[in-house]
């Protein structure tokens, strides 16, 4: 059985985990009410700073993706 490594716990969540050399993220989300450039550049931030607590970093992502939220006029 390989190791597993969780990243970032908190009371419900595990923000990252490490299986068999593959680093897996949560969803990561800015603050409401930003603007979408800054909770663009926060989130980044949130996945570069657990990417490094894995020790590696974004040059090599297996499956990036953004999601959106539509906003209601």
């Amino acid at each position: 059985m390989s190791d597993i490594r969780r990243l970032d716990v908190d009371t419900r969540v595990r923000h990252g985990v490490i299986h068999n050399g593959t680093v897996y993220l949560t969803g990561q989300v800015g603050t409401p009410g930003r603007s979408a450039e800054d909770q663009m550049r926060e989130v980044l931030d949130k996945i570069d700073s657990l990417l490094a607590k894995a020790g590696t970093d974004n040059t090599h992502p297996a499956r990036p993706g953004v999601a959106r939220r539509r906003q209601r006029l």
